[in-house]
């Protein structure tokens, strides 16, 4: 019997995707959903030529349709009581992997597993180590004030429970690609009625040099938090106002940090940022900072008594994420 099926996206992932799969190790409980989307280099290859003769391995091409599509193709082909996410440039701990499916997910008694992962470089060395447990004590509607504010994270890092996602039909809004993981993962813990934080670290993520996109602009994530939050006050705004306050907050700090990125200069910051001063001068009135990372509590006090001038020197070197 499958319990678990990993469902992986790939588009053009030759250089990666042999190491992601041997990660996954050879169980007979596990089904693994490869969903190529498009690619033009040797990723269909290299899948068929190292795993064709896996049983529990299926590959599925569709043309280019991004994440969103690619990742509802593999919900529905999936057949495990349990199902979760990997992208293709990264990988697993295998004897991990064994504990969670031998402790957790053959009793079937969680909706949502939680699982720490760790950032890793392209030499495996670990960069960051996520670790949840603490929010073991949290309730619910703490861990979607949580998710909303930037802070437990939202994407790939947990196992569902497929009988959630059939009953509420939870699916990736393939017409979203700025908010779809967002949207999805706060879809599925509130209607998850048991979730645990497993303590164990399960999942590396692969953090490339220079992989933040260099091509985002300050009036691109201004334009594209303006959708999102449509998006999040027309789903949630009814019950859970918090966390999109300090969700909308927390994306006007990576917005100033842009603005010091790219501006020419402290005036050239200070110009653009009164244009988001009553903004952000309201959110700062509505947050509730207890749900927030450190570094944006930082901010978020620097922000209430206006030290511009430090705010901006720490923009220049502070990673927010």
């Amino acid at each position: 019997m499958v319990f678990l099926s990993i469902i992986i996206p790939m588009y053009n992932s030759e250089l990666t995707i042999k190491k992601c799969l041997d990660s996954i190790g050879d169980n007979n409980k596990v089904e693994i959903i490869l969903i190529d989307d498009g690619s033009t280099d040797s990723t269909k290859l290299i899948c068929e030529t190292n795993y064709r003769n896996k049983n529990l391995i299926k590959y599925i091409y569709q043309n280019n349709s991004g994440p969103g599509v690619a990742r509802n193709t593999g919900i529905s082909a999936a057949t495990g009581k349990y199902i979760m996410f990997l992208d293709s440039d990264d990988y697993l701990d295998t004897q991990v992997l064994n504990t969670i499916l031998d402790n957790y997910l053959i009793q079937g008694e969680y909706d949502i597993i939680y699982y720490d992962f760790d950032q890793v470089n392209e030499a495996g060395q670990v960069i960051r180590h996520f670790d949840l447990s603490a929010f073991n004590r949290v309730d619910k509607y703490d861990l979607m004030t949580y998710t909303l504010s930037w802070t437990l994270p939202w994407g790939q890092f947990k196992i569902i429970n497929r009988n959630i996602i059939d009953k509420f039909n939870i699916r990736f809004d393939e017409d979203n690609r700025n908010s779809e993981e967002l949207i999805f993962t706060l879809n599925c813990i509130n209607s998850a009625s048991k979730l645990l934080f497993c303590n164990l670290t399960l999942y590396k993520y692969l953090k490339r040099e220079g992989s933040m996109s260099v091509a985002v602009t300050w009036e691109h994530l201004f334009k594209t938090s303006v959708l999102i939050m449509g998006i999040l006050k027309s789903n949630f705004g009814d019950t859970h106002k918090q966390g999109i306050y300090n969700f909308e907050l927390v994306i006007k700090i990576q917005i100033l940090k842009l603005l010091a990125e790219q501006c020419k200069g402290f005036s050239g910051y200070i110009k653009y940022k009164k244009l988001l001063y009553s903004d952000v001068h309201y959110l700062l009135e509505m947050a509730d900072i207890n749900y927030l990372q450190k570094r944006y509590q930082f901010i978020y006090r620097c922000l209430k008594v206006k030290m511009d001038i430090i705010l901006y020197i720490s923009f220049k070197g502070l990673k927010l994420g």
